[in-house]
């Protein structure tokens, strides 16, 4: 399929309202112009057109303009026309090379650093492996949060880690199930010993004296 023309763009990004004039596009045609004037615009065009996809058309629709987004397309397989959000046909015989075809299909890693460029080898093809590529990050994303959750728990425990143990060996204590059991226990066992030294302290029986009954008591009793 050959495409040989656009005849009209109107409000996709800066094409407001453009009719296209003159003959058809050559085999090789070039479009060539300063940054921000278009290009990858058609870039979005186009892909709009293969996948059938209205989103890389609406999402450049011109800003402050109420009239309706249109495109159109004159191929040899018939004219394509954008208008009222969808296209009345599509074709997926051709293919648009531009940065958004990096983005879905080669993957290289998030940023592009000494390590990033170093590794370059391990640059994937196809949308495939760019998917698998994209779920690893993911999971090395979350391993990274999981990994900062236990760090921060882990420095919370240690708040409550004897002295005389280390956090390795907390964690190895055994399980008590009965707890409070095992704290009342305890807690009886403390009582004891804090009786046991209130015992200690407390000053030693003695011997109290018992005077003898005189032996007038029992006459003096019977006078009265």
């Amino acid at each position: 399929m050959r495409i040989k023309k656009f005849s009209r763009i109107s409000n996709v990004g800066r094409f407001r309202n453009v009719r296209i004039s003159g003959g058809e596009y050559g085999q090789l045609t070039l479009i060539y112009g300063l940054n921000g004037r278009g290009k990858t615009t058609i870039s979005a065009i186009f892909r709009s057109l293969k996948a059938n996809d209205p989103a890389p058309i609406l999402q450049r629709r011109t800003l402050g303009i109420n009239g309706d987004t249109e495109v159109n397309i004159l191929s040899d397989a018939g004219v394509f026309n954008f208008t009222g959000g969808k296209w009345n046909q599509f074709s997926d015989q051709f293919h648009v090379f531009d940065e958004s075809f990096v983005i879905d299909n080669v993957h290289g890693g998030q940023t592009v650093e000494t390590d990033h460029r170093r590794n370059s080898y391990r640059a994937i093809v196809g949308p495939i492996g760019v998917n698998l590529a994209k779920k690893i990050d993911e999971l090395d994303e979350k391993i990274t949060q999981i990994q900062a959750t236990i760090s921060y728990e882990k420095k919370v425990l240690d708040q409550h880690v004897p002295l005389s143990l280390s956090f390795e060996d907390f964690l190895c204590l055994p399980i008590e199930l009965e707890l409070e059991n095992a704290i009342e226990v305890v807690e009886s066992s403390i009582k004891a010993v804090d009786a046991d030294e209130s015992i200690r302290k407390t000053r030693e029986l003695f011997e109290i004296p018992v005077f003898s009954i005189p032996e007038s008591l029992e006459l003096a009793l019977a006078r009265t």
